[in-house]
Formats: structure tokens, C-alpha cells, sequence
């Protein structure tokens, strides 16, 4: 039994993964592809992408595929920026501190987590 309840706890972790993926790395790149290629026939533009400071962190034990998915996008916008870049658009990348969320609600030592209403006065 308790094979069972591993095989699917992790498979529902996979179906996690998936869907973070698809979401935070997918759900941006099919969102900037048209506007890259407008603003590039334009010759200007500028173009930001949420990531997070989780990227530079690693995996969280309980939500491993978040900080994966926000790394994929540093990466991403890394490898795009030069190219833009030729064609007269600029492409930042915005990667926040920590929101004391319920995603992180337990986890100790995470650097710049910052409340809610800290976060909104500072917007």
C-alpha cells in the first residue's frame, strides 16, 4: 500500500511539474513570440519578464519545479536579449524576493521574503 501512495505522490508531483512548467515557461514564451516579432519588424521595442529570485536558489523540497521554471526563463531571456538586441529591442528580466504566500509558508531561510502589504506599498 504505501508503494501505491508513493507511486502517486509522485506521479501527481510529475503532473505539478508539468503544469508549472508549461505555465511559467510555455505561458511566457507563447505570450512575448508575437510581440518579440512586432517589435523586431518595428526596429524598438522593450519587452519584461517576470522570473523570481527562486531561480538563483534551487529546488524547494515541496515545489521543486517553481524555482526550475523561473531558472529556465533567466536562461532564456539570456540567450534571446543579444538577439533582440540587434533588431532594436530590449528584453529585462524582473526577478522579485519572496512573498510570504502560502507556497513558501514553512520554509525557513528563504532571503527577501517580504509581506504582502510591504510588497504593495513598494509597488
Amino acid at each position: 500500500a504505501r508503494g501505491e501512495k508513493d507511486k502517486a505522490k509522485t506521479l501527481a508531483s510529475i503532473g505539478m511539474a508539468r503544469e508549472t512548467i508549461n505555465i511559467n515557461v510555455m505561458g511566457v514564451l507563447n505570450t512575448i513570440t508575437p510581440a518579440m516579432e512586432l517589435m523586431a519588424n518595428k526596429r524598438h521595442g522593450q519587452i519584461a519578464v517576470m522570473s523570481s529570485a527562486a531561480s538563483f536558489i534551487g529546488g524547494f523540497p515541496t515545489f521543486s519545479s517553481y524555482p526550475g521554471s523561473k531558472a529556465a526563463l533567466r536562461n532564456l531571456v539570456d540567450g534571446l536579449r543579444p538577439v533582440l538586441a540587434l533588431r532594436g529591442v530590449r528584453l529585462n528580466l524582473v526577478c522579485p524576493g519572496f512573498i510570504e504566500t502560502e507556497m513558501i509558508a514553512g520554509m525557513k531561510g528563504l532571503p527577501m521574503v517580504m509581506g504582502v502589504g510591504e510588497c504593495v506599498e513598494k509597488i
